[in-house]
């Protein structure tokens, strides 16, 4: 299957700036939940994994995030 037909990466297909070095469902997963999180609250709370350049939320904006994930 094409990456667009599984929506996922496979192992061998890890991005230069992804967070994992091994790539799994889960991680992937994960790694797109953070991004769309933080696209809808233009903030990520200071406890979750990312190496993306954003605001670490407040009280409203751990709420966005948390109820976004």
């Amino acid at each position: 299957m094409s990456f667009q037909q599984r929506k996922c990466r496979l192992e061998g297909e890890v991005s230069e700036d992804s967070i994992f070095k091994i790539y799994t469902k889960k991680n992937c997963k994960y790694e797109c939940h953070v991004k769309l999180a933080m696209k809808l609250c233009n903030c990520i709370p200071w406890d979750f994994i990312h190496n993306i350049k954003a605001a670490e939320c407040d009280i409203f904006g751990r709420t966005c995030f948390y109820n976004a994930m």
